[in-house]
């Protein structure tokens, strides 16, 4: 008999229930604890399970995106633009797409670059979120410049 490969367990599907019944996009550490009666220790060893076998996308510490509907083959990559846009809601700053990525996104380069960068005016570091790597540049409010919202292929505005 063949294995089916790893399955949820009965906690994780409690937690998927809960928040497609809530329609989040967004959970925190201490959020779930009290809905699903375990331990801060137990939420954040489910937290960190679940990221680790990529069902939800850790944005930062203490900090999830979580799929709207449990992703096909278990394994969420949510594209850079939602990632983008959910980690600068969460730091409550302002960003431009900028580099190699603006470039390939406006036409005028067809490589895709395998780094989205990025100016914003709260972080300044390279990260890996999900399966995506990111260079964050922090600039001035003032460096931003005018920013245009854009729709991209995937429909999404940026």
């Amino acid at each position: 008999m063949k294995s089916k490969g790893p399955g949820l367990g009965n906690l994780s599907s409690r937690f998927f229930a809960y928040v497609q019944l809530k329609k989040l996009e967004i959970v925190r550490t201490g959020e779930i604890a009290p809905i699903l009666d375990i331990t801060g220790s137990q939420e954040r060893d489910l937290f960190r399970r679940l990221s680790d076998s990529g069902w939800i996308c850790r944005l930062k510490r203490g900090v999830y995106l979580v799929p709207s509907r449990i992703p096909a083959g278990g394994k969420y990559s949510p594209g850079a633009v939602l990632i983008l846009q959910k980690l600068m809601e969460e730091q409550k700053g302002k960003y431009q797409i900028c580099g190699p990525t603006a470039f390939n996104f406006y036409g005028l380069d067809d490589q895709i670059p395998s780094v989205t960068y990025l100016y914003n005016n709260r972080i300044s570091a390279k990260r890996s979120i999900g399966s995506l790597a990111f260079q964050l540049i922090k600039v001035a409010d003032g460096r931003l410049g005018s920013v245009n919202a854009v729709r991209t292929r995937d429909m999404e505005i940026i």
